[in-house]
């Protein structure tokens, strides 16, 4: 660290506390994911024609009881969550998360490994586990601050000066 200098290495902090910050949200939504999913054990689609659309089978951990809910879109929701938090809510980004994790509980529909409820339920698991994480570390003074308007803004004050710094010397100014 002594090398870089105390601005380059609280960028660094920075970027390595958001990209934890990413990671842990992911791997946050996932463990609760599968702790509904071994509590509920909801039967796969696959499973249809002999258990009908709402068989459970509690604390089960079989792959054809373990549907609700979708995993897969339960990470993708939190990683887009992730995403918007850290990168800001802009229109284009906001539409391209939306559309991503759509279009990953459309093919585990699709693909017959999910139903639409475990779908949307993986949606509102992921999203919600980024957003209560992110707002979290807001609280604890890590990661994000709060906007008086209620919103998250991530910390990179030290990324932000490293860049410009890096910029104004890549491109001298003509004068």
């Amino acid at each position: 660290w002594r090398r870089v200098g105390r601005r380059t290495a609280a960028a660094w902090i920075e970027l390595g506390c958001l990209v934890g910050y990413y990671f842990t949200s992911i791997a946050a939504a996932g463990m609760v994911t599968n702790v509904i999913k071994w509590t509920v054990g909801r039967s796969r689609p696959l499973r249809f024609a002999e258990d009908g659309v709402l068989a459970l089978s509690p604390i089960s951990f079989g792959f054809e009881h373990v549907s609700f809910p979708s995993g897969h879109t339960t990470t993708a929701a939190a990683g887009a969550t992730a995403l918007v938090l850290i990168l800001g809510a802009r229109p284009g980004l906001v539409a391209t998360a939306i559309l991503y994790v759509l279009t990953i509980g459309l093919s585990r529909i699709m693909v017959g490994a999910h139903y639409p409820s475990d779908v949307l339920a993986g949606m509102f698991v992921g999203t919600t586990v980024a957003f209560l994480l992110a707002h979290w570390l807001a609280a604890c003074g890590v990661v994000f601050q709060g906007r008086p308007d209620g919103t998250l803004m991530p910390r990179t004050v030290a990324i932000r000066r490293v860049f410009w710094a890096w910029l104004r010397r890549l491109v001298p100014s003509s004068g």
